[in-house]
């Protein structure tokens, strides 16, 4: 039987509850983050009510984090990582998210319905930029999610990021998908600060729809900063260029004047998460969609 899933659905549509996987590492580089949580439908057309059923937080194997670092690390013109250690670190982290999500599966005895994976970021290119004749921005997250379909007989969604991009955006940040659906209001004004690797703020007017949603990285969070990894260069990491600066939306009133040096990105449309399976119900690898038109190729220089 085929499946078709719709997170942010209308009433009209469905309003089944349903137990998702989510996997996360970030580019502070210091383990996976799981949880799972039930997603269902709340009164209001398109809104979504997620319940946190179980988390765990697991830390990279010494030896993997070192990889991590050093393929985040290569983007410098001083480190280098070759594509066959690039092709195993794809791998060994599509092992490992795997082997967390199983042990979190058979200690809570829930087994989810769909797996979310982020995969592990290690090049990210908000804005566009020259190569090879075209511009273009573009974002690499390790982590393979073919593996971690077949291992555990799980659909997985991954690509999250190349498929903003691809859409138009800027592939981050993608918090404010979340802060949205778990604290839009409809008559309060609501500011949140998420520090991750890179720390962003989501600010959600009151009564907004999700295309009012103002949101934008603010810098560096958790992940190390020049001088620390300067006195210890075993844990040192480059970052992509940081992104152009542009002016506040006009939908608000700026918090106060050039608060954001990074350009408002697009956020997912609540439909943008499909998931089709196959007839026989076996697990398929799908990427997030967003709906809009099929973006052009990049022009050339």
């Amino acid at each position: 039987m085929s499946l078709k899933i719709v997170l942010g659905m209308s009433k009209s549509q469905t309003s089944q509850s349903l137990v998702v996987a989510g996997i996360m590492s970030g580019t502070s580089a210091d383990g996976m983050d799981l949880a799972l949580v039930k997603i269902s439908q709340k009164e209001r057309a398109g809104g979504v009510r997620i319940k946190l059923l179980a988390h765990r937080a697991f830390p990279w194997p010494k030896s993997l984090r070192l990889a991590i670092l050093a393929a985040m690390a290569g983007q410098s013109d001083q480190q280098t990582t070759s594509t066959p250690e690039l092709a195993r670190l794809n791998w060994r982290l599509g092992i490992a998210y795997a082997e967390a999500l199983s042990s979190l599966i058979d200690s809570t005895k829930i087994r989810p319905a769909l797996i979310g994976c982020h995969g592990q970021t290690v090049y990210h290119q908000g804005t566009p930029g020259p190569y090879a004749g075209r511009r273009f921005a573009c974002t690499w997250q390790l982590g393979e999610p073919a593996l971690i379909a077949a291992a555990l007989r799980i659909p997985v969604i991954s690509n999250f990021r190349p498929a903003d991009i691809a859409a138009g955006g800027q592939g981050a940040p993608l918090v404010p998908f979340l802060d949205y659906a778990l604290f839009s209001h409809p008559t309060r004004n609501r500011a949140l600060q998420n520090i991750g690797g890179i720390g962003n703020l989501t600010v959600i007017p009151a009564g907004a729809l999700q295309e009012k949603v103002i949101a934008f990285d603010t810098g560096p969070g958790n992940m190390r900063s020049p001088s620390s990894s300067t006195r210890n260069p075993t844990t040192a990491m480059a970052v992509s260029p940081p992104r152009a600066k542009s002016s506040r939306p006009s939908s608000l009133p700026p918090l106060k004047k050039n608060t954001s040096a990074n350009p408002r990105p697009n956020l997912p449309d609540a439909s943008s998460l499909v998931l089709l399976t196959r007839r026989d119900s076996s697990p398929l690898v799908a990427n997030s969609v967003r709906s809009r038109k099929t973006p052009s190729l990049p022009p050339p220089l």
